[in-house]
């Protein structure tokens, strides 16, 4: 939870909203303590502030989405509460329109229906859950202090530096950096050889082939 608020921070810290957080965009690398939590698919990200079309899946959409209003860091905050109340209540996963207005309507915080969830941890995951988004944490920031102050689970924030620094290159967001700079070594092999060729499609977080022009040779 703590390594996915961290990652939401870098997100959201250049004023976009990722919209699909959910476990299926959540890369585990390693194994045991060492792991790390990297989202993944940047599909659905939106910028900050602006009404959003109704976007991401069922059961993580955040309520003010759904009703196409504006949606910000908080609506990621949201869809956070939804995957770790699932991990911890199992049974309580919603899967069609009917059973997400259910999960909505007879919410109960994580430690009634598993006793040994711990009462702060719940809470925590009841402030991510609320409807109405002023009623949530401000930022995943302050959402990652209010984690970090759960002592049954004595999670730190760790050390203060950039979020750049401790997120982006560490990992936490997938931004596909090893994998572009093997394809822009295998593109200079290529090259001096006189041989095929690469293209590669680089630029801001949205650039990709699902937001390119079509191509006529496309099928």
């Amino acid at each position: 939870a703590m390594q996915i608020l961290d990652a939401l921070s870098a997100i959201h810290a250049r004023g976009w909203v990722h919209r699909d957080i959910k476990p299926t965009n959540m890369l585990i690398v390693g194994e045991g303590r060492g792991a790390l939590v990297r989202i993944i698919d940047m599909g659905h990200m939106t910028l900050a502030g602006k009404p959003s079309a109704v976007s991401g899946t069922l059961p993580y959409i955040a309520p003010e989405i759904a009703r196409q209003e504006i949606c910000d860091a908080r609506s990621d905050l949201y869809s956070l509460g939804v995957v770790l109340y699932e991990a911890l209540v199992p049974e309580a996963a919603a899967l069609t329109t009917e059973d997400v207005i259910q999960f909505r309507r007879s919410l109960r915080p994580p430690h009634q229906l598993n006793p040994s969830i711990p009462i702060g941890f719940s809470d925590f995951i009841m402030g991510l859950l609320e409807e109405e988004p002023s009623r949530r944490f401000e930022s995943a920031r302050v959402a990652a202090a209010a984690l970090s102050r759960v002592t049954e689970l004595h999670v730190g924030l760790g050390p203060d530096r950039l979020l750049y620094e401790r997120l982006v290159r560490g990992g936490a967001v997938s931004h596909r950096g090893r994998l572009l700079e093997k394809s822009r070594r295998l593109t200079k092999n290529l090259r001096q050889e006189g041989r095929g060729g690469l293209v590669v499609v680089d630029g801001p977080i949205g650039i990709g082939p699902a937001l390119r022009p079509p191509h006529p040779m496309d099928t």
